[in-house]
């Protein structure tokens, strides 16, 4: 098994709930929650006779796989980031190839343990050497797990000559207690809000978090910076307490889409029969950097990548550009691809990154590109 998470397992009367449910003449309404779930105990016994997917990852690496899997979930990484999973392109060809979901750890050590720690690194945020230990180093050091993990499945997509790439998979960001994390919770948020900017400044446009509530309450203080992420819970006792699990708002709020429980040694996981992940989108910009002469413009090309039918407009806005700046988006709204022009004042010198929004109604998302003007 490639984790021991068990402190979420579901309250033994919503397991017995799903038990008296499938007896003749059960209610059709059961509170297992403090409230009434009218239909959800149908959702729960569809989700429950589903056949199950797995997850596999390292550990599984030498040993059988899972045999008949409705759909499979590969870690990318040996369970901690910046460490390649050794059996990757098998795992990923077990999984169906570009059907495959792919997790990838996540962690936040700090720059006293951490060899990988950005100091001075400038973009896409300023890690400054004489102050390592800020939310905008542990957004670049996130940022850089994602790219390494993300390096890891193009390495193994090309290995197996897939056509597509890693960008199109659903992403799942592992956050466990096992791996590093700091006691300023900022700090682990910050984190993960990289490995989320990352993956979406390549066009993943489906991005969920794995973990526990227990444990998400621990490393992010409960936070509902990912309310727009789906849920894949851990702990279930077995299939019947994993469907359970579905029509829950999930510990970061987004709804659960995965639950996950053991059978036959191997990490199993039921898909919610209601899971109907919210419109989004993500942003991809190009090039990540630009250098230009003072006096001059430099364009950045934008695209809207949607996901599960999104099909919004969305308002851009930037911050970080030299002051006096002037910086125009064109269109502004736009429901596709778009520019942006960054026109700095002729006093301007130096490197700057970039930060650029774009918000359609509750959802925002950003990715970061660097400037460089010179004489």
């Amino acid at each position: 098994m490639r984790r021991k998470l068990r402190r979420a397992v579901l309250p033994a009367f919503a397991a017995v709930a799903v038990l008296l449910a499938s007896l003749p003449g059960a209610a059709a309404t059961l509170a297992v929650d403090g409230t009434d779930h009218a239909g959800d105990l149908t959702t729960f016994a569809a989700a429950a006779s589903t056949p199950p997917g797995y997850d596999i990852s390292w550990p599984q690496c030498g040993a059988p796989y899972p045999a008949g899997p409705a759909f499979g979930i590969v870690g990318v990484n040996k369970g901690i980031v910046f460490s390649p999973n050794p059996c990757l392109a098998s795992e990923i060809a077990w999984a169906g190839g570009a059907a495959a979901g792919l997790y990838a750890n996540t962690g936040n050590p700090g720059p006293a343990l951490s060899k990988h720690w950005p100091v001075g690194q400038t973009t896409p945020r300023f890690c400054d050497p004489a102050n390592a230990d800020t939310t905008a180093c542990a957004y670049d050091y996130g940022f850089n797990a994602a790219a390494d993990s993300f390096g890891d499945a193009v390495a193994a997509f090309n290995a197996l000559g897939l056509t597509a790439t890693p960008s199109t998979a659903a992403w799942w960001l592992d956050v466990e207690t096992s791996n590093s994390w700091r006691s300023d919770v900022s700090l682990n948020v910050a984190a993960l809000g990289g490995e989320a900017d990352y993956l979406r400044s390549v066009g993943v446009a489906s991005i969920g978090v794995y973990s526990t509530q227990y444990q998400w309450n621990v490393i992010t203080g409960g936070s509902a910076a990912f309310a727009s992420s789906r849920s894949w819970v851990a702990g279930a006792a077995d299939a019947g307490a994993a469907a359970a699990m579905c029509g829950t708002a999930g510990f970061t709020g987004g709804g659960v889409e995965l639950a996950q429980y053991i059978t036959g040694g191997f990490d199993a996981d039921v898909r919610c029969a209601t899971a109907s992940p919210a419109a989004d989108f993500a942003l991809a910009a190009s090039p990540s950097t630009q250098t230009i002469r003072r006096g001059a413009t430099a364009t950045y090309s934008l695209a809207i990548v949607p996901a599960n039918g999104f099909s919004g407009s969305v308002t851009w806005s930037v911050v970080g550009q030299p002051s006096g700046s002037t910086a125009t988006f064109t269109p502004n709204p736009a429901t596709a691809n778009a520019t942006l022009a960054i026109r700095p004042p002729s006093s301007a010198k130096g490197s700057y990154a970039l930060t650029i929004t774009g918000r359609s109604g509750s959802i925002a998302h950003s990715t970061v590109v660097t400037l460089k003007v010179t004489k």
